[in-house]
């Protein structure tokens, strides 16, 4: 059963309370511990986070109203390349070789899995692009956070509050008040809004917890496997065709993340006092 409630933005601030709540309580409770902000703090190091995430969701939805999804998911796929550059050039980040070599096969196999007709608008596409360079920047923001002393159920805390009221302004802005009227009277809105948090909830902190296993530019990488993840799904269970240069895709994909996972990596201090 299908319920007919288009409120993303208020769904994606439901999923932040409930981050917030779960996520406090269990710190605060099962922990004992609970990372504490300055306002100055909270701002220089949380409040950008929230903006480059806001500001790509944002570019996202604004691409899909002037090119094709397949088109937009096709540049979509250069995301592990451009949180290199930006990893380097915004962040002062060092890589070594491995990792620049990677991302030909990595971006490559996936534009060829990502085929589909594509259609260029120049706004269309400057947002898909505006999307991809803010998400570059919130992933190597928050990773940088979590090689600190955050956690990943701690990032989601603090990160929380500060998604919810963005997400709070643009709903009141773009969607108004029915969210609110028609939750509060269908207790099967209610009941889905709370599963969906969960579910939110669970996606983010499995999310933070790739970004510090794999660092930004790695979970990346692994993202890049979405593609070909769902043309075998949809083949799967809907029968759907598959190209074969989505086949050839595939392999050139895998072969690029596996290429990167033994060899690549960011160059720190720590990694050049192992070699010597």
């Amino acid at each position: 059963t299908s319920l007919d409630y288009p409120y993303p933005l208020f769904i994606s601030a439901m999923h932040m309370l409930w981050s917030f709540g779960a996520c406090g309580f269990y710190l605060r409770h099962e922990m004992g511990i609970l990372q504490r902000y300055s306002p100055t703090q909270y701002l220089q190091q949380i409040v950008p986070i929230s903006v480059f995430s806001s500001a790509s969701i944002a570019c996202g939805n604004l691409a899909l109203k002037y090119i094709y999804p397949s088109f937009n998911e096709l540049l979509q796929q250069t995301s592990a390349a451009v949180t290199v550059v930006v990893g380097v050039f915004i962040f002062g980040k060092r890589y070594n070789f491995a990792t620049y070599l990677s991302m030909l096969p990595v971006c490559g196999g996936a534009l060829l899995c990502g085929h589909g007709e594509v259609n260029f608008v120049l706004l269309g596409a400057l947002s898909a692009i505006g999307s991809v360079f803010f998400r570059a920047l919130k992933n190597t923001m928050q990773g940088d956070l979590l090689n600190g002393s955050l956690s990943s159920l701690e990032l989601l805390f603090v990160l929380a509050p500060a998604n919810l009221v963005f997400f709070l302004i643009g709903s009141l802005a773009a969607e108004g008040i029915s969210p609110v009227w028609e939750a509060a009277s269908s207790p099967s809105i209610m009941l889905g809004l709370i599963i969906s948090s969960f579910l939110a909830c669970a996606f983010n902190i499995l999310t933070f917890m790739m970004l510090k296993l794999l660092s930004p530019v790695g979970a990346m990488v692994v993202h890049s496997m979405k593609t070909p993840g769902m043309l075998i799904t949809s083949w799967a269970l809907f029968g759907n065709p598959v190209e074969p240069t989505q086949i050839v895709g595939f392999v050139i994909i895998t072969a690029g993340v596996y290429y990167y996972r033994v060899n690549g990596g960011e160059i720190t201090p720590e990694t050049v006092s192992a070699e010597v």
